[in-house]
């Protein structure tokens, strides 16, 4: 038997026993697992992927090392300065910055500085205030009358009057959403070993807006009237302002330390 039928006799052999699952050609052209293509040689590994590999991985069959990424300069915190009631205040950082968007001290057109900036911008105009300016809706504007709508006692007070002596003043003040305002105040003395009530009574309207976190500030214009039994009334202009200081939803404390509970909406 020749060489050549002695090899087609081996083929026929083997795609017999299964060997062969396929065509003969394509099990030759497979080339086997593990071993590289293209350059590698023979038992050279394809590369992994590594997609999280902080550096690019070597390039296959390269004897150039990758290159090294530069160093990662961490973002320099923020620090503005706000503009608030007129005064300068900060610096604040980003939690505090949201903190002044949620009360409503940092707002669209608020004036900030920071450094490196040549001078004073509204906020809307810079780009790290953008996302904080969106990130908390702002508190609703404080109402001062709204809020004071109602009737208001005060806590009875001790007062020395000149020339009569000690005497006790109850007090309450009826607010209205229609800017008008009425006052009843009764003051108990003893005068000559008999007691006498002096009224105090007044009515107009009235102006009320925060003055600043906490406080409201009033201007009355109406008239008020003093009474004494036996004594004509004296009726004089009352348009002063004061200051009244939100202790609570139902509890304000006046300018004298006074303080008065809402007893009526």
């Amino acid at each position: 038997m020749t060489v050549l039928s002695k090899v087609r006799h081996l083929i026929t052999a083997l795609m017999v026993t299964g060997i062969f699952a396929g065509p003969l050609s394509a099990q030759i052209s497979r080339p086997a697992d593990g071993v590289g293509i293209g350059g590698g040689g023979e038992g050279a590994s394809v590369p992994e992927p590594n997609p999280g590999a902080a550096t690019p991985p070597r390039i296959p069959g390269s004897t150039t090392p990758p290159p090294v990424p530069p160093p990662v300069t961490p973002a320099k915190p923020i620090a503005y300065f706000v503009v608030i009631n007129g005064q300068q205040a900060g610096p604040f950082n980003a939690e505090q910055l949201k903190a002044k968007v949620a009360s409503g001290e940092l707002v669209r057109t608020s004036l900030v500085w920071t450094e490196g900036m040549q001078d004073w911008e509204e906020a809307i105009k810079v780009a790290d205030l953008a996302p904080i300016l969106a990130s908390t809706p702002p508190k609703p504007k404080f109402d001062a009358v709204a809020y004071l709508a109602g009737t208001w006692q005060n806590d009875p007070q001790q007062i020395q009057i000149p020339n009569v002596g000690p005497g006790t003043a109850n007090s309450r003040t009826t607010y209205r959403r229609d800017g008008t305002y009425s006052y009843l105040s009764t003051i108990d003395v003893m005068m000559q070993g008999y007691p006498v009530r002096q009224t105090i009574t007044s009515e107009g309207t009235f102006t009320a807006k925060e003055q600043g976190p906490g406080q409201v500030l009033v201007t009355p214009n109406g008239m008020t009237t003093f009474s004494i039994p036996g004594e004509p009334s004296q009726t004089v202009a009352n348009n002063t302002p004061f200051v009244l200081t939100v202790m609570d939803e139902n509890t304000l404390v006046d300018n004298a330390g006074v303080r008065a509970q809402r007893v009526g909406g």
